[in-house]
């Protein structure tokens, strides 16, 4: 696009014209390894770091960065992580640490807004190279070009974005609040200490043996709109179904059993599903389908599983789970279930806001090029 299609006070850059990466590497002390932000902390379309710190000695030279840096993950672009570094630290070598050159000229709030533009990740994802984690080089995002507004119009957008950020960290902090609410109820509900135990085997039907594993490769020949579920959740879809009715699905391998209090390793399934053979298929039977999810969700399973590197409840596992059956059963579940809308209230919540603020964001940045606000 010329220069001469641009409103009065914008112009057409070059990135590399107007930003910089901190060309610096240190080696870590322990005290900085506790601050390390690393790409595993950084989360697509969220730019708040919220998570930090490693749990092992970091012997690798890191990159040094200032509080208010823009941190962009340079490997695997298509995920579109980028942040704000939240207090001076060190950073991946696999992501870049972003400044403005001129202050005067690119407000390093307004920075931010750019690398998150779908302009500039689309750009990083097209100019990304390699086999496995694709990576793309600084020399290359300086050649991006975008329309820079003068700086108080920079300044009107980068506060109007901040305002949807702030917006969507806070319904982020009731979704987690919810979350751990859901967690704290189930594990207190579902185990009544005076309530009678029955084990697992007299109120569920285990129904394994209609599992069918299919590879990748087989399942890329198969498309459909069925379901394809594994240890954790839905992993795909095919063009048949195993089953067609309520569920609960238990991780067998690979599921989160470390991080039962955070993560769930059961959950609920309904209408036409595949199921591989890394979760059991249980059908609920003596007890509501509700009560036997709830039960297993958040259970520590940590003492039945086997293995080391690919942790595994086995079959045999199973028949030593026991589950509470209070007499209150179905009011204790009403709980659960309308907590569990709550949660699941916040997640859409949270959903719309990154949504409405991707809209908004793009409109703003849209301007120099005859978008319509």
């Amino acid at each position: 696009m010329s220069t001469d299609t641009l409103p009065d006070g914008w112009n057409r850059v070059k990135f590399g014209d107007v930003a910089s990466r901190v060309n610096e590497s240190v080696t870590p002390t322990p005290a900085q390894s506790r601050l390390y932000i690393g790409l595993e902390h950084m989360r697509t379309d969220s730019y708040t770091i919220t998570e930090w710190g490693s749990e092992v000695d970091l012997d690798v030279a890191k990159t040094p960065v200032l509080r208010g840096d823009v941190l962009f993950a340079r490997r695997n672009t298509h995920l579109r992580r980028c942040a704000v570094a939240p207090f001076d630290t060190i950073f991946s070598p696999d992501g870049y640490a972003i400044r403005t050159k001129d202050p005067t000229a690119l407000l390093q709030a307004f920075l931010l807004y750019v690398v998150a533009s779908d302009g500039f990740m689309g750009f990083a994802v097209e100019n990304s190279a390699g086999t496995h984690s694709k990576r793309v080089k600084w020399s290359a995002l300086e050649q991006y070009e975008f329309a820079l507004p003068p700086v108080d119009e920079q300044r009107r957008i980068a506060s109007l974005l901040g305002d949807s950020d702030s917006l969507i960290v806070a319904a982020v902090e009731a979704e987690s609040v919810a979350r751990a609410s859901l967690v704290d109820l189930a594990i207190r509900l579902t185990t009544t200490e005076t309530a009678p135990r029955r084990p697992l085997g007299e109120v569920v039907e285990i129904l394994n043996t209609q599992r069918v594993p299919v590879n990748d490769a087989e399942r890329s020949k198969r498309k459909g709109d069925v379901p394809y579920y594994g240890a954790n959740g839905q992993v795909g879809t095919i063009d048949a179904a195993l089953f067609n009715e309520p569920l609960v699905l238990l991780a067998e391998d690979g599921g989160r059993f470390s991080e039962w209090r955070s993560s769930s390793v059961a959950y609920r399934i309904d209408g036409p599903s595949w199921v591989n053979n890394h979760a059991h298929v249980l059908r609920a039977t003596g007890i509501p389908l509700g009560w036997l999810y709830f039960s297993l969700r958040n259970m520590d399973l940590t003492k039945l599983i086997v293995g080391t590197t690919r942790t595994k409840l086995n079959r045999g596992a199973l028949d030593r789970i026991t589950l509470t059956i209070p007499e209150d059963l179905e009011s204790r579940l009403r709980v659960l279930e309308g907590t569990e809308r709550l949660v699941d209230a916040a997640s859409k919540y949270v959903a719309t806001c990154r949504s409405l603020a991707v809209r908004l964001r793009e409109v703003l940045l849209r301007e120099g090029n005859g978008a319509d606000v």
